[in-house]
């Protein structure tokens, strides 16, 4: 397990312009990380490579679209949608699955 933080940023209200008012929390969470690469030929000479991360984290952690991740110092934001990983047939619920990729500004 390592330690990496949940950045998000929720609204916090309006100030006296009626401009919203944000608020920026940082959580840490418990996690387990691993590379997530893969490719896939396309044409004949054409690949597409996806790289990044994929996140364990504990049961029914709260996920939100928008959250960006701080993994070894690296910022990361969510592909794709948080998944529930459940046994279908027990009662064991290993945890929630996140991939990410890394933030890119502009």
């Amino acid at each position: 397990m390592e330690s990496i933080i949940q950045i998000r940023q929720n609204s916090a209200g309006t100030d006296s312009y009626g401009e919203p008012i944000i608020v920026t929390t940082e959580i840490e969470l418990e996690a387990k990380v691993a590379a997530r690469t893969g490719s896939k030929t396309v044409g004949a000479a054409e690949i597409t490579v996806t790289s990044g991360l994929t996140v364990y984290l504990p049961p029914a952690t709260d996920i939100q679209i928008a959250d960006i991740f701080v993994v070894r110092g690296v910022h990361y934001v969510l592909d794709g949608e948080p998944f529930d990983w459940r046994n279908g047939l027990g009662l064991w619920t290993p945890g929630t699955v996140i991939d990410l990729q890394r933030q890119v500004n502009g």
